[in-house]
């Protein structure tokens, strides 16, 4: 009878070496599956949000506001319009079946903050959200708040972060202050911004969807909404993803008109990248992200494309101007 042998070393060896070769051949299969399917998810978040922001246009007759400043968030007594604080994505929130988190930023009370309000505002900024984050990037969980407790809300360590920004415009700002120090003083906002963001008073114009104050409606996007951005995926630089140390990245979701959640169209988008390639002052004013080739945007008319992050400037540019005359497509690689 013959004796059976087990594998001599040799074999084994051969054995791992194959096993090693596959997983090496199929393992950029597989992350490219697994990228494929989170861009699929940032693209379905893009539009709902942009579905979101139509219907809240249908109903109020424009689409959402940009509230009042970096030191203000939602508040839900102060319905739509210029007299509310918070920012456009508090401003959906009802059109993303999400009213009851939107109410519970509030009191009843309208010219009254009261410290329940505050407790209510402080548990909204706090919350992640799966559908302002894309997947691509982080996980959808608070992160440290860098930055001074807003006026209308208990203070925070922690805060729900959002990876998009609403198109303010071409130009080459997408904040401008704090906002009022009291409920009082923000009765009037800023005067010296139109609510179509028409300048005077020596500010700047904002040509985009949403700004302080801004009450855009689909009348006033005269170059086509199929051919103006927005909504876009904002630029977040690599190192401060998790500590808030990216300036158009350090604060909340939910704030007024604040780079955190409004982007331009005045410099091109860009890859992500690390603090030693960029810096902070001009990554604010991005658009970006972690997909190759491009970043995604969801235009006017709620179509969403990946644009090329080699887009001529000046198309870009003239795409998030809703007004000046242009109407060139944005090229894609889709």
């Amino acid at each position: 009878m013959r004796k059976s042998h087990g594998f001599t070393l040799v074999e084994l060896l051969v054995v791992i070496a194959i096993i090693a070769m596959l997983v090496t051949l199929l393992l950029p299969a597989v992350q490219a599956a697994r990228e494929a399917a989170r861009r699929t998810q940032c693209v379905n978040n893009l539009k709902n949000m942009g579905l979101a922001c139509h219907n809240h246009e249908s109903a109020n007759g424009f689409f959402p506001t940009g509230g009042w400043g970096w030191s203000w968030v939602g508040d839900a007594d102060r319905g739509q319009g210029e007299q509310q604080p918070g920012g456009w994505l508090y401003n959906i929130l009802p059109y993303m079946e999400e009213g009851a988190f939107h109410a519970s930023a509030g009191d009843g009370l309208a010219n009254e903050i009261t410290q329940r309000q505050r407790d209510g505002i402080s548990q909204v900024i706090s919350q992640p959200l799966d559908l302002i984050n894309c997947p691509s990037r982080r996980e959808s969980r608070p992160y440290p708040n860098q930055t001074r407790t807003p006026f209308n809300s208990s203070p925070n360590e922690l805060a729900g972060r959002s990876d998009y920004g609403i198109n303010c415009g071409s130009q080459n700002a997408n904040e401008l202050d704090a906002g009022p120090p009291s409920i009082e003083e923000g009765e009037d906002g800023h005067g010296n911004i139109s609510k179509t963001g028409r300048a005077s008073g020596g500010r700047m114009a904002y040509s985009g969807f949403s700004f302080t104050n801004s009450k855009v409606g689909v009348q006033h996007v005269e170059d086509g909404l199929s051919k103006t951005v927005m909504i876009m995926e904002k630029f977040v630089i690599i190192d401060f993803y998790n500590t808030g140390e990216d300036w158009g990245d350090n604060e909340t979701w939910c704030t007024g008109f604040n780079n955190d959640n409004f982007r331009v169209t005045f410099f091109p988008p860009q890859l992500d990248a690390t603090s030693d390639q960029i810096t902070r002052d001009r990554a604010r004013f991005l658009s970006g992200s972690t997909h190759p080739g491009g970043v995604n945007v969801c235009n006017g008319d709620g179509s969403v494309k990946l644009v090329e992050y080699g887009v001529e400037q000046a198309v870009w540019n003239s795409s998030g101007h809703r007004s000046d005359g242009a109407f060139a497509l944005l090229p894609t690689n889709q």
